[in-house]
């Protein structure tokens, strides 16, 4: 079992691709990596077949496609009207958020 946290941190992009082919191939070995990072990319590429947790005490649990779909994010619009019909409003409320 392998143990990361936080492993690319304050490395140049050519040992950091080195770092993650390392560990790809322990993976590929069967051993167990556990991985600490604020990175969700890594996370991204490196959970092919891993599962991802938000811990702290595990407060969510998924891979890392599942934990950003679960986070608000996107885009925010605001919209000020003088007037506003019956049935734009009855429309607005079906959008989605």
């Amino acid at each position: 079992m392998l143990f990361l946290d936080e492993p690319s941190a304050g490395l140049d992009p050519q040992t950091r691709l080195l770092l993650w082919e390392i560990v790809r191939d322990y993976n590929r070995l069967g051993k167990t990596i556990v991985l600490t990072t604020h990175y969700m990319d890594e996370a991204t590429r490196c959970a092919t077949a891993w599962r991802s947790s938000i811990t702290a005490a595990i407060i969510a649990q998924g891979t890392p496609a599942e934990l950003k779909a679960a986070i608000p994010g996107g885009y925010l619009l605001r919209l000020r009207f003088d007037r506003v019909s019956e049935e734009l409003l009855a429309e607005l409320k079906t959008l989605p958020g």
